[in-house]
């Protein structure tokens, strides 16, 4: 998921646009590696702003 994606928020059911997107290094995990989330800034179709992480998210239609 990239910037500027059409996205569906399952936690909200409304759609928007991917308008930021941070990388977070939450904890380590087994092995000695690092689990990475994604936390996204979204524009909803209401006009709203609001953060939604990579599993609540499905992309409708990829930027180009």
């Amino acid at each position: 998921m990239t910037v500027g994606d059409l996205v569906f928020d399952a936690s909200l059911g409304q759609r928007g646009i991917i308008v930021e997107s941070k990388v977070w290094e939450t904890h380590i995990v087994a092995f000695g590696g690092r689990k990475v989330e994604y936390e996204y800034t979204i524009l909803y179709e209401d006009g709203d702003f609001d953060t939604a992480y990579e599993n609540e998210l499905e992309v409708i239609n990829e930027s180009r």
